[in-house]
């Protein structure tokens, strides 16, 4: 998007979502597995690299932990969000994005945000996935 935005110390995620069909078998540090529920990818411009962080719902591994994908070129982490249960209905919650980047990728400074994707899907394994997305903003 244009213009893209600074990132800073205080720009926070908020989301509120509900996690319908977690696809079965799913692990995002697998390529030929690598499906999930909800993925918000923010991709951000650094002085060296385009690099995509995706927040990313998963019953494989543990929230607030970072997963590595297979992919190439080495550009993509995946941070685990607390699973939303259809059981838990929908809970905002707001997500630092510098400290989550640089858990991802170490203390570089994240640059700017140049681009939001949005993603369900269980292409790799064949099964079902589906979230509803109630909220998502970005804030300082």
């Amino acid at each position: 998007f244009e213009p893209a935005l600074a990132v800073g110390d205080t720009l926070m995620v908020e989301l509120a979502y509900v996690v319908k069909v977690q696809p079965k078998g799913a692990r995002l540090d697998r390529k030929d597995k690598e499906d999930a529920p909800l993925r918000i990818f923010l991709s951000f411009q650094t002085k060296d690299d385009l690099l995509h962080l995706a927040l990313t719902d998963s019953a494989a591994h543990a929230a607030g932990t970072v997963a590595k994908s297979e992919r190439k070129p080495d550009t993509i982490r995946y941070y685990i969000l607390p699973d939303r249960s259809e059981a838990e209905g929908y809970q905002a919650s707001r997500f630092p994005v510098k400290a989550i980047f640089q858990k991802a990728f170490g203390p570089q400074d994240p640059g700017k945000l140049v681009a939001i994707g949005i993603k369900s899907d269980s292409n790799n394994l064949g099964g079902e996935s589906l979230t509803y997305l109630k909220t998502l903003r970005l804030v300082r």
